[in-house]
């Protein structure tokens, strides 16, 4: 996908440059709608009044996020007005509006505040590699009859081949129960799913949903860990907006079926105030409530510095940020004070700094005056935020039209002061840029840049699940047998350095919350996507069936990045919800926290801002979830067929009982059928273990028999 700016195209502009430092009353009744609007607004008026009384009025459609008392009276006035809206819950509307509209609609009492949408994009690396579908299962050797049957699966994303054979039944009908391409917000959920594909981003989407919940079919290993699930494909524009409405619709279609769900959301941005309190941030929060899981990437802007904060001292103490732009980006840079008070403690100012007297020290700051600004921004904005009453300060400057106003010697600055004891934390938004160091303004002034706190925005919500990446795998053969390797990452176990970490500005729920595998990762592809090569290198298998007449080829390879990591988690508490379909966010979370694995790389701490909990662990969650379950009095899970489940390890095989059964006899055959180990277990428990312990047999190959009144298991054992 291509590395567009965050909120490229944005109309706006409001210049208020003159911010005392000095706390700031905010009595003076505020606006409904947030500072992108406000910015919109102005620029519109300034351009009707340089037009004349005869301008007409503009009519080019924005997608907003409305918060209100009664959704669906505000949905119907905005449908009444002859525009497209959605109430996502009983207190978030979505909808697409004309801007002028925007001050008619703050006119209902029933609304509270309205927030211009942006845009998220897919989270992969530049190396566009991902790791092996095999490797991915983080419980090596785990065989398990828990495979996502009678859970919903939902994949937001972009760059699905829709019939791809990785999302088909052995009969070549879709296991894609309900699909909408939303390319436009008057789009619908359909049950029909098309041929072809949505020709976006490198084959993302079907990367992503198939590490997560692809088919187990004979002619390729690179299944997915909920392999029997029911799946929910939707191809977004990623909109915040957008997103909320397909977020909503997933719920809504798992609460007809009455099944279990869980949501993949493998995208973000850096732009918000990374505390959970944002609209967007809480729409998903109450999405929740009614059972499901949001699994959100953390990010993959862990090797860049894209983060800032200081601590002022004293009154009027002064910090400078300076940025290298990236290529012609605008660069979007996001400031959040963190008194939550409604007040304003700091004076933000937009410099150019002059860095031709850099080696003479003679570099300076050059205020420049409104008609520069007005030219070479995109928008400005300085607000008290409604949802959070911290002052937010935004700003979005193209590059290239700067330095075509001055010279390539110039570089964008931010001047901030502020009041003793005052914090405030600044992102770069992804791809479009870098905090910049220079000599001049005194160098201790000028913030640098790191690289903490930068969960995306969308992970740091409240109910959300946030994944990390760890490095799975290395190498891969192409499809021409080549051993292909990682330029990068070439420690297996260790955290990918791209994976972002924390923590998020919310100490009451710590983020992210748990790591998968995320390098070198095998999975599919779609062959209708931009830029997609049937000669890649990255291409690990082609799978050709044929179907009447027509011979189809569906192509899987390498890809890495948190959003590969993200499914796997989705796919694997697909698994645990098929085994305990009641499961709370709570209890998910004492899962990671008691049977996440912990080792050289993740440490011994509970909790860290860099892996979570540590190595999400499938058949440890599996054993607490039944266990869990026992807890509670349930005793039912969805469509389980066997009566254990089994982890096979070199040296012991660990055997877990998936129901509460009357007798149980496990038993151990040599190929010629002689007996060498019987156990009888009377009214074995619902998640109860039982371990057979390997060394003490001669090597060879033997057969394991496993009894229960409800089933008989028999599995080949190779004792090394």
């Amino acid at each position: 996908m291509n590395k567009k700016t965050l909120l490229t195209g944005a109309l706006a502009l409001m210049m208020s440059l003159g911010i005392s430092a000095q706390t700031v009353s905010t009595s003076t009744p505020q606006p409904k709608w947030d500072g992108m609007l406000s910015s919109m607004l102005q620029r519109a008026k300034t351009k009707a009044a340089g037009a004349g009384a005869q301008a007409g009025t503009q009519t080019a459609l924005v997608e907003i996020m409305v918060k209100c008392s009664d959704a669906a009276t505000v949905a119907q006035a905005i449908a009444d007005a002859g525009f497209h809206a959605n109430a996502v819950t009983s207190r978030t509307v979505t909808a697409e509006v004309p801007l002028q509209y925007v001050t008619s609609l703050a006119e209902m009492e029933e609304v509270q505040s309205i927030r211009k949408s942006t845009e998220q994009r897919p989270h992969l690396t530049e190396s566009r590699m991902l790791t092996n579908a095999d490797q991915v299962h983080t419980g090596e050797g785990l065989e398990t009859p828990f495979t996502g049957k009678g859970v919903i699966v939902g994949v937001i994303d972009q760059g699905f081949e829709y019939k791809h054979i990785a999302f088909l039944n052995e009969d070549g009908t879709s296991r894609v129960k309900s699909f909408w391409n939303h390319k436009n917000s008057t789009s619908k959920p359909t049950t029909t799913v098309p041929n072809g594909g949505d020709g976006l981003s490198n084959g993302h989407g079907s990367h992503v949903m198939n590490i997560a919940a692809g088919s187990k079919i004979p002619e390729n290993e690179y299944y997915g860990f909920a392999y029997d699930a029911d799946l929910v494909m939707i191809s977004s524009r990623l909109s915040l907006s957008n997103v909320l409405d397909e977020a909503k619709h997933i719920r809504d279609f798992a609460l007809q079926q009455g099944k279990p769900w869980v949501t993949n959301m493998s995208f973000g941005s850096l732009v918000g105030p990374h505390d959970g309190t944002a609209l967007y941030n809480q729409t998903l929060d109450e999405l929740c409530k009614d059972g499901g899981f949001f699994v959100i990437s953390s990010g993959n802007d862990g090797n860049e510095n894209l983060h800032t904060s200081h601590t002022f001292t004293q009154d009027g103490e002064v910090k400078y940020l300076l940025f290298n732009p990236s290529s012609d980006n605008t660069i979007v840079v996001d400031i959040w004070g963190q008194a939550a008070d409604g007040q304003k403690h700091l004076k933000v100012e937009p410099y150019t700094f002059n860095r031709a007297g850099v080696g003479n020290m003679n570099a300076k700051l050059d205020p420049q005056d409104a008609t520069f600004w007005n030219s070479v921004t995109d928008f400005i904005i300085n607000e008290i935020d409604s949802e959070n009453q911290k002052e937010h300060y935004q700003y979005g400057v193209m590059a290239n039209i700067l330095q075509n106003y001055t010279s390539s010697n110039h570089q964008f600055c931010l001047k901030i002061t502020g009041e003793a004891g005052q914090t405030f934390h600044a992102w770069i938004n992804t791809d479009q840029g870098s905090f910049a160091t220079a000599t001049g303004l005194g160098t201790s002034a000028i913030l640098k840049g790191d690289n903490q706190y930068c969960l995306t925005n969308g992970g740091c919500t409240k109910s959300a699940i946030t994944v990390g990446a760890y490095t799975a795998g290395t190498s891969w053969n192409d499809l021409n047998g080549n051993m292909r390797w990682i330029t990068n990452y070439r420690t297996q176990g260790a955290i990918c350095d791209f994976s972002n970490i924390g923590p998020s500005l919310d100490p009451e729920h710590p983020r992210p919350t748990i790591t998968g595998p995320g390098a070198c990762i095998k999975s599919a592809l779609s062959s209708y996507s931009e830029n997609f090569d049937a000669n890649s290198s990255m291409l690990v298998n082609c799978v050709t069936r044929t179907a009447g007449l027509k011979s189809s080829k569906y192509y899987y390879g390498i890809m890495m990045g948190t959003s590969m990591s993200t499914p796997a988690v989705t796919g694997i508490i697909a698994c645990w919800l098929q085994a305990n379909p009641d499961l709370t966010r709570e209890q998910i979370e004492e899962v990671f926290r008691k049977t996440s694995i912990r080792d050289k790389y993740t440490g011994d701490d509970e909790w860290n801002e860099v892996w979570g909990y540590g190595k999400i662990d499938a058949y440890a969650g599996i054993k607490e979830v039944l266990n869990l379950a026992n807890g509670t009095g349930i005793n039912a899970m969805l469509n389980s067929e066997s009566p254990v489940t089994l982890s096979k390890g070199i040296d012991t095989w660990r055997i877990l009982f998936n129901n509460d059964e009357s007798h149980a006899s496990i038993s151990l055959y040599t190929t010629n059928g002689t007996q060498v180990y019987n156990q009888n277990i009377e009214n074995p428990r619902r998640g109860q273990e039982e371990v057979l312990n390997l060394n003490n047999y001669t090597p060879g190959i033997y057969l394991i028999n496993i009894k229960t009144t409800a089933g008989n298991l028999t599995r080949k054992v190779i004792v090394r």
